[in-house]
């Protein structure tokens, strides 16, 4: 069984997690095993690599996090480099920030620990979902991140440690009705995706934090959501064994087009008609007459 697959940042590597508590490191083009990652008492959940390349991270059924070198010029390749306790139960989601210096991740404990890739040390705990913690996803600038829960949300949190509000939670997007198992920024940030157990995708805009758009295809509820790096594209794979691709108008006057195209607004009740006056007619503002 594997629950977790992620490529090298230079796409010349897989990393994959499996249920025996090992993770797989691969070799793309030759389809080799180059390294197998063992260390953890139970299955491995999530795997992800540094943006730097040199790092890769797996959680686990073990409570616990292990960082590992892959750097293949190091003396110390391929062995593990720390061990990070801190989360009480599970372990499903984790991803690095772009500099590679900081770790996120989540579990069945709902909370979500920020991570010191140096030292090992807790920089933050970030609470404040109601059920288990299912993913997380780093903003490309590294200042904020978001997180999916089985609490039907997505959180935005912020992340900027020289912030005054660093640690606490932005924005809370609502609209699922079952568990958020992944998340996503585009490349450029501007976007967020959100694939839930409902069965269905939703696309956010991130300067306004309106429900762009709601994807609807799969037959089971989702488990994995992602940007293709060009932005243009979008993949989502759920429980009823597909994957499926779509594309999205990502140039700036095609998408302007397709949000309002697609952008949902409630009908207004007659009281709000009235509070911001639509369909009504506004009578001149008289001008005093020159005698």
């Amino acid at each position: 069984r594997i629950d977790s697959a992620v490529f090298s940042p230079d796409g010349a590597r897989l990393l994959t997690a499996t249920n025996l508590g090992q993770s797989l490191l691969w070799d793309i083009a030759t389809g080799e095993t180059l390294l197998t990652l063992e260390g953890h008492t139970d299955r491995v959940t999530k795997v992800g690599f540094s943006p730097d390349n040199v790092m890769a991270a797996s959680a686990s059924l073990d409570n616990t996090i292990m960082l590992w070198n892959i750097d293949p010029e190091s003396a110390n390749y391929g062995q593990m480099i720390l061990t990070l306790r801190g989360h009480t139960d599970r372990v499903d989601g984790l991803d690095f920030s772009p500099d590679s210096s900081r770790l996120l991740s989540t579990g069945r404990d709902r909370t979500i620990i920020l991570w010191d890739t140096a030292t090992g040390e807790i920089v933050h705990t970030y609470t404040g979902h109601t059920d288990a913690g299912l993913d997380v996803a780093f903003s490309p600038d590294g200042l904020t991140f978001l997180s999916g829960s089985w609490d039907s949300t997505m959180r935005l949190w912020d992340a900027d440690e020289s912030s005054a509000t660093f640690g606490t939670e932005l924005f809370r997007f609502t609209g699922h009705t079952n568990g958020v198992h992944s998340v996503a920024f585009s490349p450029d940030g501007k976007f967020a995706l959100s694939g839930s157990e409902d069965t269905t995708m939703r696309l956010w805009d991130m300067e306004t934090f309106l429900d762009i758009y709601t994807f609807e295809g799969h037959n089971a509820g989702l488990r994995s959501v992602a940007f293709s790096p060009d932005g243009l594209g979008i993949a989502s794979g759920a429980r009823d064994a597909h994957v499926i691709l779509w594309r999205l108008p990502l140039e700036d006057e095609a998408l302007t087009d397709w949000i309002y195209a697609n952008r949902y607004t409630r009908t207004l009740s007659s009281a709000e008609e009235q509070t911001y006056c639509v369909n009504c007619t506004i009578a001149p503002t008289p001008t005093a007459s020159t005698p």
